[in-house]
């Protein structure tokens, strides 16, 4: 049916909408034409069908994504028509799931839950929805995941620097953490802490000045030895020190303040920075996978986006609202 055609046959059924009152005693409002999509037509109707899919979706949409959609009619409508263009291509290309193919897929879903189809249906009702709601919404998943290994998956790759973004953005950290690997040497003297410095910046081994003159014995043993610490771990003034350090560094003395507000007592602290490191960060570790799940769906959407404008491209596509 070309383009006209269709023109003049939204046309048509707008002039019928109201029954003149030659016809019946009073007007009667049969129904609401709110778009027109190639050779489909949508009623407010399908519209408030839709809305009702839709709220079965929001546990799995995001909340704003949600919250926008739902915004007004006019929203709502413009994703019924993208998805309705979806379906139209998906019947061109024989990749809408027959009625079996939901059937069996429901009842996989049921056996693995332990549900029959009583159950389902009741847990569906108490939801807002209907049997008929939930298969519709199973068939654009299916849709819409037929079109992405036919058409998009492709166009889809996620790089490390992708992965570092995300990360960043979400959890407000690095993918790597930096250890820095020092020694030091404790004092409480401050001119004992001068004294000892000097005598590093001209030239005495560190280690044996940490054996020599550390009052931190469970380290001054072993060279003033800490091994490897993560910023985080050591207190400010050291955490500061360390940032601007390189390898080989020596800084000191470092007053450090320590104790309760009643009772402070103050130490003086010469560190080296002997290696850095990055280590894999636990936290991104354990949510790789849903990092990267969340990346493909992200791109997906764009791709689907995208692949929707071209469809509105080649269709006649009417709106009312």
């Amino acid at each position: 049916m070309n383009k006209l055609i269709i023109t003049f046959f939204a046309i048509l059924v707008f002039s019928i909408i109201l029954v003149p009152r030659s016809a019946v005693s009073k007007e009667v409002l049969i129904d609401k034409i709110v778009a027109v999509v190639n050779e489909d037509i949508k009623t407010m109707s399908d519209l408030k069908t839709f809305k009702k899919v839709i709220e079965s979706r929001k546990p799995k949409m995001n909340p704003e994504e949600y919250k926008d959609v739902m915004s007004s009619d006019k929203k709502l409508l413009n994703l019924m028509v993208n998805e309705t263009l979806l379906l139209q291509y998906a019947k061109e290309q024989s990749l809408v799931p027959t009625k079996d193919e939901l059937d069996d897929f429901i009842k996989k879903r049921m056996s693995e839950l332990g549900m029959n189809q009583e159950e389902l249906k009741k847990q569906l009702a108490d939801s807002g929805q209907t049997i008929e709601i939930f298969k519709d919404e199973l068939r654009m998943e299916q849709v819409k995941a037929r079109i992405f290994e036919n058409s998009l998956k492709k166009k889809i790759s996620v790089s490390e620097d992708d992965y570092k973004a995300f990360f960043k953005k979400e959890f407000h950290q690095d993918m790597e953490i930096l250890e820095y690997n020092i020694q030091h040497i404790v004092l409480k003297s401050e001119d004992l802490a001068n004294t000892v410095y000097k005598k590093i910046k001209n030239g005495a081994d560190f280690k044996e000045m940490a054996k020599q003159y550390s009052e931190d014995k469970a380290t001054g043993v072993n060279g003033g030895e800490i091994g490897f610490v993560q910023a985080e771990g050591l207190v400010p003034e050291l955490k500061k020190a360390v940032k601007n350090m390189s390898p080989g560094d020596v800084k000191g003395p470092i007053k450090i303040i320590k104790g309760s507000a009643k009772i402070k007592q103050q130490e003086f602290q010469i560190i080296k920075l002997s290696e850095l490191r990055n280590i894999p960060n636990p936290e991104y570790e354990k949510n790789k996978e849903n990092i990267e799940r969340a990346l493909i769906e992200n791109q997906f959407k764009r791709q689907l986006s995208l692949f929707i404008d071209d469809l509105k491209e080649d269709a006649y596509v009417k709106t009312y609202i």
